[in-house]
């Protein structure tokens, strides 16, 4: 009996030694040294449907009525390795609208990818990292003219622009719920696909590229936030912040700045007031507000 006891002592120790994950075999005693559990791969995703009616004023003495009709995706990868841990997140946000004895319009339209990857974790919870951010819309974007004999002017369409955000900094985990992240040494490259907007607009440059350049690079430095708060059992608030500094010229900051406030009274029903602020140099007006109350869909899974 002494003998088999030993041997299966033996076998445990060796199976110990010969892995890097000790906590496979199931310790996971709080004051064991040697168990360090290693985070699994976590997965997050949230989608949203949502509607809104409008009362706007047309024109002196007459007003119409706006329905806007919008849906958010959220996907969301976390995977911790041996050394490092990994990323990914996709975001898109897709909206249109309709105005009573008018056009049935694109409200919105952003697609976003984000990947990360933590190279050394440094003291106080912060981590040395390197990040992308490329962003772009799906669909071609119009101006309407009605007082033209082309009725629609092409704008902006699928990577036209499109935006590639490299960035190499410091990134601080304040808690499971809110991430910053500082861009010390970041690029920005923007470029045209569809040269063809040259023509139609009749102009030269478009935000920032050439016609006759590929792309505009700026380096500069860049920060990112992310808050997911639940303030209560079914209230729960929500913040992405990202913005960018060109620092070889003297161009503003591009800012995007999202609120969502957020209740569910009852499984997949949810109401949200939602804010939303950009600032980007290369449009006119630079700055845009946009500030809504929702009713809609809410489905959201984690593991």
């Amino acid at each position: 009996m002494k003998h088999l006891f030993m041997l299966i002592c033996l076998f445990c120790i060796s199976k110990i030694f010969s892995q890097d994950d000790p906590c496979k075999l199931g310790r996971t005693k709080s004051n064991d040294t040697l168990c360090i559990p290693k985070p699994k791969t976590s997965k997050t995703r949230q989608f949203n449907f949502l509607l809104s009616l409008e009362k706007i004023k047309v024109n002196t003495n007459s007003y119409a009525c706006k329905v806007n009709a919008s849906s958010t995706f959220q996907n969301e990868i976390t995977k911790q390795l041996k050394n490092t841990k990994l990323s990914a997140e996709i975001f898109d946000e897709t909206g249109f609208s309709y105005i009573s004895d008018s056009s049935f319009n694109k409200d919105r339209d952003l697609s976003r990818v984000k990947g990360s990857m933590r190279i050394a974790e440094l003291p106080k919870k912060y981590e040395l990292s390197i990040s992308s951010l490329l962003q772009s819309q799906k669909l071609n974007s119009f101006v309407h003219q009605p007082d033209s004999a082309i009725k629609r002017k092409l704008q902006s369409g699928p990577f036209s622009p499109g935006i590639l955000t490299l960035a190499l900094g410091f990134k601080k985990e304040i808690k499971s719920d809110i991430h910053l992240e500082l861009g010390l040494a970041g690029t920005k490259i923007t470029w045209i696909s569809n040269k063809q907007l040259y023509l139609v607009q009749q102009t030269e440059e478009i935000a920032r590229v050439s016609r006759d350049k590929k792309a505009n690079i700026e380096g500069g430095f860049s920060f990112q936030g992310k808050m997911d708060k639940q303030i209560a059992k079914n209230l729960k608030f929500q913040n992405t912040t990202i913005v960018f500094k060109d620092i070889f010229t003297n161009h503003d900051l591009s800012i995007e700045f999202r609120n969502s406030l957020s209740w569910e009274p009852v499984k997949y029903v949810s109401t949200a007031i939602r804010t939303v602020y950009t600032y980007d140099p290369n449009r006119w007006p630079p700055s845009l507000w946009l500030g809504e109350f929702n009713v809609g869909l809410n489905m959201e899974k984690a593991r």
